[in-house]
């Protein structure tokens, strides 16, 4: 990778008046594609690493689903964004992230439709009424 980065910048820096080794100047056009071409290879040799962001991305998306999981079978509490994050260990902040960033929905938002799904769920599949309420 090295290698590829310094040719690029030997193709950069001659691309005006010297000649590579085919005897053809390097075409105008073809710099922005090869700065970019640059650019990249610097994330690669300077630790940016594409592997470690689809793990960050991988375990942010297991502690969405582990807190939706847990929502989901706490749902008759009193659950929090503090509860919640206290359960994952993380903080109430990161959490909220990951729910905008995950999900696209607020960790709020989330709740209120779990509890109003598990009430559809209830009125269609029991025989309670509206006015009845589930023993705690």
């Amino acid at each position: 990778m090295q290698q590829s980065a310094a040719h690029l910048w030997k193709a950069l820096l001659l691309r005006d008046g010297l000649r590579d080794g085919s005897g053809s100047n390097l075409p105008l056009a073809a710099t922005p594609p090869l700065a970019q071409a640059l650019l990249l290879s610097f994330l690669t040799l300077f630790g940016g690493s594409m592997h470690l962001r689809n793990q960050d991305r991988a375990h942010a998306n297991l502690l969405v689903q582990q807190a939706k999981l847990y929502i989901r079978d706490n749902l008759s509490q009193s659950l929090g964004l503090k509860d919640v994050a206290h359960y994952l260990n993380v903080s109430e902040r990161h959490l909220s992230r990951l729910f905008a960033a995950g999900i696209h929905e607020s960790f709020s938002d989330f709740i209120r439709g779990e509890r109003i799904r598990q009430a559809t769920h209830l009125l269609l599949h029991s025989g309670l009424s509206i006015k009845e309420k589930l023993p705690s």
